[in-house]
């Protein structure tokens, strides 16, 4: 017997229900791919499969075409390169179709992708991530960060800049002071505007909104937070310097004061210049406005701590003498004497006289008794009685 020949079918090669050829042209050479049977065997059927060439990558399907992979970012040189070359990532969004890579924003940089061209790529330093990136670096010094130019080549153009009214910056670092002098804005003109003009105070830069305006030198001591203070005019003339009160702002100082007197203004809201000087303690005298009081003071006649009377009690009197102030201005004390009466001219500062003696014999009425004829001798039996002198 002759034995029955083996029959092949390479369903690649060949035309038929179950082969790559159905009729309509071979599905693998159609999508550019090979065509392999891995059992040719008659037996053997719809076992076929395509595989893709070199340098793309398989991904095999039983009897149908292969999806054929190729990262063109990996085997394409120059599309790596040209995103590379600028500081991107090249990223190929659909490996089995040709000319899906595209170039993204890389390093923290931001921006939309462009297919096989450069992204359009910006880097905020202050919202990135990066090596030359601000981090919290400005937060921490409680200042807002700025990058002034976004441009990716712009490196470490960034600013810490003082939140609030400061106009300082610091670049690349905290701006090193945020102090601001809100008398320099133009709201704080108001100060200098106000009738009478004021003077504006910022008592803290290093806050905003606690500028104030006081009243100028020279007029009540006024102040108001935020804007012109009210009744600057409206001032006690004796304790203000100005061009009309008793202190003029001058070396003279205070003429009251000077004078050793009290200041007293009489109409301190209203009128200007009606200022007086009084007489201090138990001084008298008059006085006028704006002017130094003429003032006394007669220790003689007067109860107080340097006066010959105390307690109300006249020291020179109760020692049968009489007292006198040589120099009544008050600020001339202890100057009063305790002279004694009659003819002895004996004084003492301050306190009585010990002795008021006088010898008559030395006055000029006693000469009659020398100039007797035969001349006689004058006696004066008790110098401390007036009248009683003799002729013997």
């Amino acid at each position: 017997a002759v034995p029955a020949a083996e029959c092949v079918l390479d369903e690649c090669g060949v035309m038929c229900v179950t082969c790559a050829d159905t009729g309509m042209g071979n599905v693998c050479g159609r999508e550019g791919q090979n065509c392999t049977d891995a059992d040719v065997s008659a037996e053997s059927t719809g076992d076929w499969f395509c595989t893709c060439g070199a340098p793309y990558v398989n991904t095999t399907a039983a009897a149908g075409a292969a999806r054929c992979e190729l990262d063109e970012c990996t085997e394409h040189a120059g599309a790596a390169s040209v995103c590379a070359e600028y500081g991107q990532t090249c990223f190929d969004t659909d490996r089995a179709t040709h000319g899906t890579w595209e170039c993204r924003c890389a390093g923290g940089a931001a921006g939309a992708a462009a297919a096989q061209g450069l992204a359009n790529c910006t880097l905020d330093e202050c919202a990135a991530n990066c090596t030359t990136c601000a981090g919290g670096v400005c937060a921490a010094a409680n200042q807002t960060c700025v990058d002034t130019n976004v441009r990716v080549a712009a490196l470490r153009d960034w600013e810490c800049r003082c939140t609030g009214k400061s106009p300082n910056a610091g670049t690349g670092r905290p701006a090193p002071s945020c102090l601001h002098n809100e008398c320099e804005d133009d709201d704080a003109k108001a100060c200098a505007n106000a009738v009478p003009a004021q003077d504006c105070v910022d008592p803290d830069p290093s806050r905003d909104g606690d500028w104030e305006c006081h009243c100028a030198p020279g007029m009540a001591a006024h102040v108001q937070a935020g804007g012109p203070a009210a009744g600057c005019d409206a001032f006690d003339e004796c304790t203000t310097a100005c061009g009309t009160c008793a202190d003029r702002g001058t070396e003279a100082g205070h003429a009251c004061e000077a004078a050793g007197q009290d200041c007293e203004d009489p109409a301190p809201l209203d009128a200007k210049g009606n200022w007086r000087c009084v007489c201090r303690g138990k001084a008298t005298g008059a006085n006028v406005g704006a002017r130094v009081a003429a003032c006394e003071l007669d220790e003689c006649a007067v109860d107080c701590d340097s006066c010959a009377v105390q307690g109300g009690v006249d020291v020179c009197a109760a020692a049968g003498q009489t007292c006198v102030d040589t120099n009544v201005m008050p600020t001339e004390l202890r100057s009063w004497e305790c002279r004694c009466r009659g003819k002895s001219s004996n004084a003492a500062t301050g306190r009585p006289v010990a002795a008021c003696l006088h010898n008559e014999c030395d006055d000029d009425e006693a000469k009659v008794c020398e100039d007797a004829v035969p001349a006689q001798v004058c006696v004066d039996p008790e110098p401390a009685v007036d009248g009683d002198w003799e002729c013997h």
